[in-house]
């Protein structure tokens, strides 16, 4: 348990913090609160018991249990960010937006600097229809965070949604920093190379397509089918054409272990985009 100075004051650090052995992004903690159990109290025990209660109601979808663990959990330790944010996590997964968003904004004002809140926030935003605000949430999140690799996904995706001149430059920028991060990412390479074949970028769409031919080694014979028309496609003078082969060729990939789980690196499954704290 870490603890945090401010003027000449000391203060147990958040209950989070300890739950960073189980998983190792933590909170970016400013402030001090004195409204958490102290480490080692029987308050704390409870506090504790309380979360990981809430925590795997959430998870099997037990939403009547969760709601009352989890509202319970901000009465016990009212300074604790991740109870606010799960209890947050569940009012979004019921799509209660003015629910969720009040509970979120209590996790931000406890936690301003956490990549995962704020991706949360963006996840809520878009949901809502307020694609400007999610994308200000969601790049605030990758701002903080580089290596969130599925709030910087979501970010591309609503930034393609809004449209508009820029809006498929600025997809294919955001997906180019996804494959820094991952460069043989065969999801984000996909992605690139629709985005290369709207735009009308036939060399950035040739050596796209390169990568991915380089990882096909092991593909079934109907995939390698379909890669082999993309780059019959890009070797042609529509490049829209090259985007409607990405699509096909993405679709028969869903059968390969390793489009999977590069997919999986940047999207969550369906029904997980509102992932709580663990």
């Amino acid at each position: 348990m870490s603890f945090i100075n401010q003027k000449k004051s000391v203060c147990t650090a958040r209950l989070w913090p300890i739950l960073a052995l189980v998983c190792p992004t933590t909170l970016v903690l400013t402030g001090c609160s004195a409204k958490v159990p102290a480490k080692g109290s029987a308050e704390y025990a409870n506090a504790a018991k309380t979360f990981y209660i809430g925590l795997a109601a959430l998870q099997v979808g037990n939403d009547v249990r969760a709601d009352q663990e989890l509202g319970n959990l901000t009465k016990l330790a009212p300074g604790e960010p991740a109870g606010w944010a799960n209890w947050g996590v569940l009012a979004l997964r019921q799509r209660n937006y003015d629910v969720a968003s009040q509970r979120l904004e209590q996790a931000r004002k406890l936690a301003p600097k956490n990549d995962h809140i704020e991706a949360l926030l963006g996840l809520l935003e878009s949901d809502r229809g307020n694609s400007n605000a999610a994308v200000n949430d969601l790049r605030k999140a990758v701002e903080l965070n580089p290596q969130n690799l599925r709030a910087a996904y979501l970010l591309a995706q609503e930034v393609e949604r809004q449209g508009g001149g820029n809006s498929e430059a600025g997809f294919e920028q955001i997906i180019q920093t996804i494959l820094k991060s991952q460069p043989n990412n065969l999801a984000a390479l996909l992605e690139l190379a629709r985005a290369q074949a709207k735009l009308g970028d036939q060399n950035g769409l040739q050596s796209t397509v390169s990568r991915i031919s380089a990882q096909s080694s092991n593909w079934p014979p109907e995939v390698r089918q379909q890669l082999s028309a993309l780059q019959t496609a890009v070797a042609g003078s529509d490049t829209r054409a090259a985007a409607t082969r990405t699509v096909f060729l993405r679709n028969t990939l869903m059968r390969v272990p390793e489009y999977r789980q590069s997919l999986s690196a940047i999207k969550a499954a369906p029904g997980e985009e509102a992932a709580p704290f663990v």
